[in-house]
């Protein structure tokens, strides 16, 4: 027996001791209670009207004079009660209870009568030197108790087995489901990404389109992470590439001083190869900073930004000829000021690198809400793959200066900042377009 339906069998079990509780214990005390209200309302009623007339078929009202004596008065009660058949041989009204009710007292009593299991329910009291009785019969407690014992148990038992019943189908059906999610998650932990092709059609449907949701994103995330070790095992391995060029150079050259064979181009190349070697590893910190540091984003103008990095590289583009269409005099947008710059100056560098013919385009313009910022030039790489040339270490060319990370820092830049972009390679020209959102 699984837990559910053990747990539901214990609940149904304390429902049935606590209506066996009402019904042994208050319904018997609610009972007499009510009754005795009934009783004490005609009691004022007879206090307050001097002509009462009793309207309430199940009381009866003896009046007795009190001038009688005892056993008189007795015999009087008696017979009166015999004439509304009420036959109680233990009733009996004492001189403790005159006494009691000269005083304005109220005489509340019970009398059993075994034999016809009724007890009478009485109030005796003094108005106007004459004794007043009013009764209500009432069935023995218990005999009513054990009537509604039998009947709710009866039901009780009824009700128990359908609840087993429907619990017992309803429980197999949800632990078959909860057992098809053990499944599923065991599966996940295997990295089988299996979704749960099933509909129960009922509240288990939304928890099962929720467990395949997870399911996807894990998925997602597991896909991403998996590429992204990849990537990392790639990336090293083509630092240690990178790195390991330049310094057998460097170390070739420094060997060659050491056997005194002296030569003023050798000190040049250990230096031009050290500063190859300092130029890689700023670009390696630049490719990886942004994923570890918090953007600080604010309002600028990117026509500025723009302009100031055209000023800034304005000696590597002394040789290039740049035609720049731009009728927006004002681009307000939202990102980190320092990255975007990092942006312009690496796409330019590119464009630098890889221009056939030192010519470089630039525009700025607007499609529907968007504005786009459109960088240009001529190439003989055009039939390469656009994934392939944000990958890191990717170079269009064999061109010794160039270590492939520049679109890759572009890419981290603008992916952090959830900024699209997009690659063209066609027509024997290579074109990067980035979209902007103007602020208004």
């Amino acid at each position: 027996m699984n837990k559910l339906i053990r747990n539901t069998l214990m609940i149904l079990f304390f429902i049935f001791l606590i209506i066996l509780f009402l019904v042994n214990i208050l319904l018997p005390k609610i009972y007499f209670y009510k009754s005795n209200q009934e009783i004490k309302k005609e009691v004022q009623n007879i206090y307050i009207k001097d002509d009462y007339i009793l309207d309430n078929e199940e009381l009866t009202l003896i009046k007795l004079d009190i001038k009688s004596n005892i056993d008189s008065l007795n015999d009087d009660l008696h017979w009166k009660l015999e004439k509304e058949q009420l036959k109680i041989n233990n009733i009996w009204i004492s001189k403790e209870i005159i006494k009691e009710i000269k005083n304005k007292n109220i005489v509340r009593k019970i009398y059993k009568q075994d034999k016809l299991k009724i007890s009478l329910l009485t109030n005796i009291f003094m108005k106007d030197n004459s004794i007043y009785l009013i009764a209500k019969p009432v069935v023995y407690s218990y005999e009513i108790i054990k009537i509604l014992n039998f009947y709710i148990s009866i039901i009780l038992l009824i009700s128990f087995l359908l609840n087993f019943l429907v619990v017992l189908i309803f429980s197999s059906k949800m632990i078959k489901n909860i057992n098809t999610l053990e499944d599923s998650l065991k599966n996940i932990s295997e990295l089988e990404f299996k979704k749960i092709d099933k509909k129960t059609g009922d509240e288990m449907d939304k928890l099962i389109y929720s467990f395949n949701n997870m399911a996807d994103v894990i998925r997602e995330k597991y896909d991403e992470l998996d590429e992204k070790n990849k990537n990392l095992k790639l990336f090293f391995s083509n630092i240690t590439h990178e790195f390991k060029t330049p310094l057998s150079l460097i170390n070739a050259y420094a060997l060659g001083i050491e056997d005194r064979v002296f030569d003023l181009n050798y000190i040049k190349k250990i230096n031009e190869n050290v500063n190859k070697i300092d130029n890689l590893l700023d670009k390696l910190f630049d490719s990886i900073k942004y994923d570890f540091l918090d953007l600080n984003t604010a309002v600028f103008d990117f026509i500025e930004i723009f302009d100031y990095s055209i000023l800034k590289n304005e000696e590597l583009l002394k040789e290039y000829t740049l035609e720049i269409k731009n009728d927006i005099k004002n681009l307000d947008i939202k990102a980190d000021k320092e990255s975007i710059l990092m942006v312009l100056d690496n796409l330019i560098s590119n464009a630098i690198k890889h221009s056939k013919d030192k010519k470089i385009f630039f525009e700025i313009f607007k499609i529907n809400e968007s504005f786009v910022f459109e960088i240009k030039n001529n190439t003989s790489s055009y039939s390469l793959n656009k994934d392939d040339i944000i990958k890191p270490f990717y170079c269009f060319e064999s061109k010794k200066e160039n270590t492939g990370l520049g679109l890759f820092i572009v890419d981290n830049i603008l992916k952090k900042h959830n900024i699209r972009y997009e690659i063209d390679l066609s027509n024997d020209f290579f074109s990067f377009r980035i979209y902007f959102v103007r602020l208004v």
